[in-house]
């Protein structure tokens, strides 16, 4: 049961289109965050993205990616930007194909940081990324409550 939750995120990943892939990964990097905490550079730059999704703020998406330090997980939110045509990124990249699945795969792989650094067994954490994509998909804002018990 445990995998089919896996599986599930990583078809909602593939499922969800890009602005709205892209914010499911950004709630899921704010899960990682301590209260209080500035936003980094690529979750900012990821989000200023989904509400303004540009060329320019893709560029700056881009280089979010390129000035992360490498323990900042939330730069898995500005490559699902950079990526989330199937180009390289903006300007002469987009003359060059991504990796494929690539944006997919960062938008992925944020969530299962989320559910690592979440504290909550993993059913729990995974249901509410499931609930969250979910109610994306259907127009909301991803904005859902955690379920706290098993089958709640």
């Amino acid at each position: 049961e445990k995998g089919a939750l896996i599986d599930m995120l990583r078809l909602l990943s593939v499922a969800l289109p890009a602005r709205e892939r892209v914010w499911w990964s950004c709630l899921a990097a704010r899960d990682t965050l301590t209260d209080g905490a500035r936003l980094p550079a690529p979750l900012a730059a990821a989000e200023a993205w989904v509400f303004k999704p540009t060329e320019e703020n893709r560029a700056v998406a881009h280089h979010a990616v390129q000035h992360a330090s490498m323990k900042d997980d939330t730069k898995h939110c500005a490559v699902a930007v950079q990526f989330h045509d199937g180009t390289l990124g903006p300007g002469d990249l987009s003359q060059h194909a991504a990796p494929p699945g690539g944006s997919e795969v960062s938008a992925f792989a944020m969530n299962v940081v989320a559910i690592g650094r979440s504290g909550k067994p993993l059913e729990i954490a995974a249901v509410l990324l499931i609930d969250r994509a979910l109610d994306i998909a259907r127009g909301g804002s991803g904005r859902v409550a955690v379920k706290q018990e098993l089958g709640a």
